[in-house]
């Protein structure tokens, strides 16, 4: 899999302060060993921020602040707001924010009309544009939408709303993943109608990953013309042809294999796309999720010419 990231030094301007560098790419390690790539600037962790990330001084003038916000970092759970709360949303780690101050900002299709909602503000990177956003630990009953267009924009362009279906685990749960256009988009998480009440905690992460096709519980095919994931150590089939697949769901027990005669590896990545497991298709290969979360599933074909390949997940 492809990821890209920027090194977190910078060069010094004439009046002696570091140049801003923004970085692009997902996951632990984009930026340094154990930084993150968050809001399109480099962080590393520091458990006195609520949020468990400081941005590094390479981000200019949020150098030295806590990617949730705050200055020096309260260790807290969350952000509380004075206002109508408004986030710029990091990268893979989960925001978590006070609502109780929530004014009705904008009215998805989905949501009561005059429900009280929090906006997320994040920014598609260029080569990594299938999104995935949950809202595991949100405390009160929400639907999610997604807007194409920051969040402050009049001219925002409505995606799609999850109030049921398939990407509701419950009523305080929801997911969702899509490929989206790279640049800015809004994240709202707002009240279902005949469900107000008062809004708590409301809590959002998302992850970005390269735009394969999604994979649901059944058969979905592929092709293996291309040579973009390498396989990791685990896997026995050389770089060769492979394809990928992203799927998600609430939580379960999963298989997932490719009929014999095909010969080569399965390899399962996480959310932020590290090895987790590989092991021969046609054997299958097993996993669970505990909590709502993304998956990739990768095809490494051992040898010949390429083409479709069909993998069943049950």
């Amino acid at each position: 899999m492809k990821v890209r990231g920027v090194m977190v030094m910078a060069a010094l301007a004439g009046c002696g302060q570091p140049t801003p560098l923004p970085c692009t790419g997902y996951g632990v390690g984009v930026c340094s060993a154990e930084g993150l790539c968050i809001a399109g600037w480099c962080a590393e962790p520091d458990m006195d921020c609520a949020s468990g990330y400081r941005y590094h001084e390479s981000a200019g003038s949020l150098g030295g602040d806590c990617t949730d916000g705050s200055g020096s970092g309260s260790g807290g759970s969350g952000q509380t707001f004075a206002d109508d709360p408004h986030v710029l949303l990091p990268g893979d780690i989960p925001m978590t924010v006070d609502a109780s101050q929530a004014a009705d900002d904008v009215d998805p299709a989905c949501a009561a009309p005059d429900g009280k909602d929090v906006m997320f503000d994040i920014t598609v990177p260029i080569d990594l544009t299938r999104i995935y956003v949950d809202t595991h630990e949100t405390n009160y009953p929400i639907v999610l939408a997604v807007y194409e267009g920051s969040c402050v924009s009049q001219t925002k362009k409505f995606i799609e709303c999850v109030d049921a279906g398939l990407g509701s685990c419950d009523a305080k749960t929801k997911q969702w993943s899509k490929v989206l256009r790279p640049g800015p988009h809004c994240i709202v998480v707002d009240q279902p109608p005949g469900v107000l009440g008062s809004p708590n905690l409301a809590a959002v992460r998302a992850m970005f990953g390269p735009p394969v096709q999604p994979a649901t519980a059944g058969v979905t095919s592929g092709s293996t013309c291309a040579n973009d994931w390498g396989p990791s150590s685990t896997c026995i089939s050389p770089d060769g042809p492979d394809t990928g697949w992203f799927f998600m769901a609430c939580s379960g027990n999963f298989t997932a294999r490719i009929p014999t005669p095909w010969v080569g590896d399965l390899e399962l990545r996480g959310g932020d796309g590290a090895p987790l497991a590989c092991t021969d298709a046609g054997a299958g290969l097993a996993f669970s999720m505990t909590r709502p979360e993304p998956r990739w599933i990768v095809a490494h074909q051992d040898g010949g010419s390429c083409g479709t390949v069909t993998i069943t997940i049950q």
